[in-house]
Formats: structure tokens, sequence, C-alpha cells
């Protein structure tokens, strides 16, 4: 079952699915060097694993990590988590606090098309 991660897990998540191959702990940690320590991230990626985010396998001089929870299915669930938490279930009220701005008319006519596919 998918479960709601924190932003630091999320963020290396992001890297996973925007290169959408195998990585090594190596790979990962370089990545993150700037931002985090290696303990940090080594750290993060175990939490991931334990969540059945990523399944590792350990080698010599290295672990590396494959994707088991695609990104399509986790931004499905986290927005239907907040849409439900926060919205209270309401899409109006998503798309109405979204909406400080007008919408433009390519986005008015994605949506229209969107509420259309819905009705049928």
């Amino acid at each position: 079952m998918i479960e709601k991660i924190p932003r630091a897990e999320l963020k290396v998540m992001m890297l996973f699915w925007d290169t959408d191959k195998v990585l090594t702990s190596r790979d990962i940690v370089n990545i993150m060097s700037e931002e985090w320590k290696q303990t940090t991230t080594l750290t993060l990626l175990s939490r991931l694993s334990k969540r059945g985010f990523l399944e590792p396998t350990k080698k010599p001089t290295h672990t590396t990590y494959k994707i088991l929870i695609d990104k399509k299915s986790y931004l499905e669930f986290a927005t239907s988590d907040f849409v439900k938490n926060v919205h209270n279930d309401s899409i109006v009220s998503l798309v109405d606090s979204v909406n400080k701005e007008k919408i433009g008319k390519d986005e008015l006519a994605s949506l229209r098309a969107f509420i259309k596919k819905l009705k049928k």
C-alpha cells in the first residue's frame, strides 16, 4: 500500500522518477552531496526501501535501487489524499484554491475536456 512520504524522501523519489533507471547509492549520494551529508542520503534511501518505494540490491562496493512505486501512482495517491484531507473531498474547493488568477483559454479548454470526459 502506498503511503505519504516526507518532503526529503519525496525529493529522492523525484530524482529516481525523473531519471527512470536503476541508480546506485553512490549516484544518489553524489547528486545530493550539495544538500545533504552522505549519512542523511543513505538514511533516506533506507527509509524509502522500508516503505516499499525502492528495492535495494547489495553489491560488494555499493547498493543499487530499483523503483517499485511509479510516479503516476504516487501522484494519484498524494493528490487524492490532499483533496480528501485538506479540501473535504471537494474538487471545487481545490480548483478554487489554485485559481487566484484568471485561467488561460488553453487551461480552461483542458478543464472543459476533462469534465466532459468525466461525464461519460
